[in-house]
């Protein structure tokens, strides 16, 4: 379960990479700034979605810190498009954080499915 932990941190990761490089190279619109905050909203709900089986609770978790990451952004945008750039990476990390808490605690108590525990 460690391994996957890490796996899905790299993923989680390599989406603030990818989602900050979006935003930095979009126009300063509303609707193009929404974008990277979207795609990492639904990295989020994917990767929930993925570990719900092994760690209960989860998507209901990716679920709402993703809500929560593009409602942050909205309103950010909303008042300053090109703010969101800068905006992103941080608040990535922290809605992200949370996450992968909840993974690791999974891991080390035991909580994860029995094929985990292999």
């Amino acid at each position: 379960m460690q391994n996957r932990v890490i796996g899905y941190s790299l993923v989680l990761a390599a989406a603030i990479l990818a989602t900050t490089i979006i935003a930095a190279n979009m126009p300063a619109t509303v609707a193009a700034s929404m974008l990277a905050p979207v795609l990492m909203s639904l990295t989020i709900i994917a990767v929930g979605a993925y570990c719900d089986s092994r760690v209960g609770g989860m998507m209901r978790l990716a679920s709402l810190m993703a809500g929560a990451l593009a409602l942050a952004s909205a309103i950010v945008a909303m008042k300053n498009p090109a703010k969101v750039a800068a905006m992103l990476p941080i608040l990535s990390a922290a809605v992200v954080a949370p996450l992968v808490i909840r993974l690791s605690r999974g891991a080390i108590d035991g909580s994860a499915g029995p094929d985990d525990r292999l």
